[in-house]
């Protein structure tokens, strides 16, 4: 096997534990501690954080194999399914297809990583104050 293909491997699995542990901090976050006083969800904080779950959701969603293989047209521009793959797919077909998704990949992951700032800053202020929190960031 390929490093490339270990490395691709690797990176998909990392993208998709930390998107169950994300899915598990939004719960905790909600049904345990409530969403209340200064976790309200009309705080800008968490307001972000529910936008850069979405986008995090929805760049793992995309990127799933399953889906990618789906994506496919014949040399005719007909769309194919997943039976039909072994129709032969038009090189220029792939191209956009995998362009497109590179595209959304990297825009989802910036939509993600700027979200993700002001929740990241606000609990870095709450564990200045008090030392038993300690955020992942």
């Amino acid at each position: 096997m390929r490093s490339s293909c270990q490395l691709n491997f690797l990176h998909r699995a990392a993208g998709r534990a930390c998107l169950i542990l994300s899915w598990i901090h939004t719960i905790d976050r909600g049904m345990i501690i409530g969403l209340k006083g200064k976790h309200a969800i009309t705080t800008w904080e968490m307001q972000m954080g529910v936008v850069a779950l979405l986008a995090y959701s929805l760049l793992v969603a995309l990127s799933l194999k399953p889906l990618l293989r789906c994506v496919c047209w014949s040399s005719d521009g007909a769309f194919l399914t997943n039976t039909e793959l072994t129709i032969e797919v038009s090189p220029f077909a792939s191209r956009v297809a995998y362009e497109a998704f590179l595209i959304s990949h990297i825009v989802l992951a910036l939509i993600f990583l700027i979200s993700e700032c002001p929740p990241t800053a606000a609990a870095h202020r709450r564990a200045a104050t008090d030392p038993s929190l300690c955020p992942s960031l």
